[in-house]
């Protein structure tokens, strides 16, 4: 199958078509199974718009929604069954489009556009909220800067990294004190990416080429050796325990800890849109993908779904 449109750029939606190569896929390895529920909660699709990203916030057990209509929350979504998983938002009544979403512990950052009723702003810039999005403060780049994905990185008691994937001339920029001053990284047409977690310096992006990273704070990239061709990637864990997660062109699942290689562990459904990875006692998997938002303790090789559209 042909890669998909990678310049994330270029438009709010990047989903991609996995009927053809994932039943290829399936009919020579193990049997990927699904795990349904009856009546999941639903999510009108018209509530939802386009889902940008997806995120975890661990000390409430609740996945965010990022979408073009605002923010959404499922709560008990994780620990509980999936029955009972509840259904919130937009939080606020804010009709904010985060094109790129993050969570950070207790702060959640963003960037888009804000909503219509709030600010005549174009750009939100950077935006971040300690209060679950309830409400949302400028950091930094008010009015001025959209950024189509955002990822943060940690190193001990330091600062704050952010990286930021600039929509208007697909540069990655970068800032190391928690988003108060930007520079310019590498110009890069990518799909999506990752920051290492407890490297600050290493960063991920999926490109036409090929899994690209850099060592750098994203000034320079380079193909990562054995790496598959990933469309979404999600990093978690930390420097003794570091855990990437990404999802191909086929809809495949693929997995590598530490040293180990990359390994298919499972597959999506049809389009996917939103990619997150929580490494904890158990590594849970949620994406955003045809059937909704779903959730694999298993790195896909099962799923429940959380949320339908």
């Amino acid at each position: 199958m042909k890669m998909p449109m990678f310049a994330r750029a270029a438009s709010h939606g990047g989903a991609i078509s996995t009927a053809l190569l994932l039943l290829t896929f399936l009919a020579g390895c193990a049997t990927v199974s699904t795990v349904t529920s009856s009546a999941p909660p639903a999510a009108p699709a018209s509530r939802f718009g386009h889902v940008h990203g997806v995120g975890f916030d661990a000390t409430s057990d609740a996945v965010y929604i990022a979408t073009h209509t605002g923010l959404y929350t499922v709560s008990g979504s994780l620990s509980s069954p999936k029955e009972s998983a509840s259904l919130g938002g937009p939080i606020a009544g804010l009709r904010q489009d985060n094109m790129g979403f993050a969570i950070d512990g207790e702060r959640m950052y963003a960037s888009g556009h804000p909503d219509p009723t709030v600010s005549s702003d174009a750009n939100l810039g950077l935006v971040s909220s300690t209060d679950q999005g309830k409400s949302w403060s400028a950091v930094s780049l008010k009015g001025t800067t959209d950024f189509h994905d955002l990822e943060i990185s940690h190193s001990g008691q330091g600062p704050t990294t952010i990286y930021g994937f600039d929509s208007a001339d697909a540069v990655i920029r970068v800032s190391r004190d928690g988003g108060s001053t930007w520079t310019s990284g590498a110009a890069l047409a990518m799909r999506d990416m990752a920051a290492d977690p407890a490297l600050p310096g290493t960063i991920y992006a999926t490109t036409s080429d090929g899994l690209k990273v850099s060592h750098d704070y994203a000034a320079s990239f380079e193909l990562s050796p054995g790496a598959p061709a990933l469309y979404l990637i999600a990093a978690a864990g930390s420097a003794a325990q570091p855990q990437l997660v990404g999802i191909d062109a086929a809809g495949v699942v693929w997995k590598k800890s530490a040293n180990t290689p990359w390994q298919a562990t499972g597959a999506v459904t049809g389009t996917v849109d939103a990619l997150a990875l929580s490494v904890g006692a158990t590594s849970t998997l949620v994406v955003a993908d045809q059937r909704g938002i779903v959730a694999s303790s298993d790195f896909g090789a099962t799923w429940r779904i959380l949320v339908t559209y």
